[in-house]
């Protein structure tokens, strides 16, 4: 089952996994909602410790090369063999460049989900959330690649209306 939700209480009460659709990725965490916030925290909070290290190794870097890059002959390619590897720190980083014809929401996706499963797709308004559940229910083709369902597959979902309507309003 894949829900999309806003309320952290009913994720938490219902949701065995969580995808977080991120930078047109989709990232799989195990757990509730708030192991997925946990996991998630933690994961952000190693990349900046990791993103402050390298900082500090390039600055220090910086500091070596104007200190002995005229010096003398050892030192001078020591500098360089530095300002090699910064070089090659700082092109390690880059990402791969968007067209602005019209960007995917997916590229190369490829996941299956089992009868068992409970999954919340988590993610910023406008992120492609109610798109997938379009795609996995049939209602948007791809434009590329192919949905393959079980022949006793049933889709059921409800789509929410607006903000001040409930579940049971919208039924009446």
């Amino acid at each position: 089952m894949l829900i999309v939700s806003h309320s952290q209480d009913f994720m938490n009460g219902v949701c065995t996994n969580i995808i977080h659709l991120f930078q047109k990725k989709l990232e799989y965490y195990g757990g509730n909602y708030d192991t997925y916030v946990r996991t998630r925290t933690e994961l952000l909070e190693n990349q900046m410790k990791r993103y402050k290290w390298e900082q500090d190794q390039l600055q220090h870097m910086k500091e070596y090369i104007a200190r002995f890059g005229h010096g003398s002959a050892k030192l001078a390619r020591q500098a360089q063999s530095k300002e090699k590897t910064m070089a090659k720190m700082v092109a390690g980083g880059l990402t791969e460049k968007v067209v602005a014809e019209k960007p995917l929401i997916y590229k190369d996706l490829d996941f299956g989900i089992d009868l068992d499963t409970r999954i919340a797709l988590v993610g910023p308004n406008g992120a492609g959330k109610s798109t997938l559940l379009k795609l996995i229910s049939g209602d948007v083709m791809p434009s590329n690649g192919l949905i393959r369902r079980h022949s006793h597959c049933k889709i059921g979902r409800y789509h929410q209306v607006g903000w001040d309507c409930s579940f049971f309003d919208y039924f009446e």
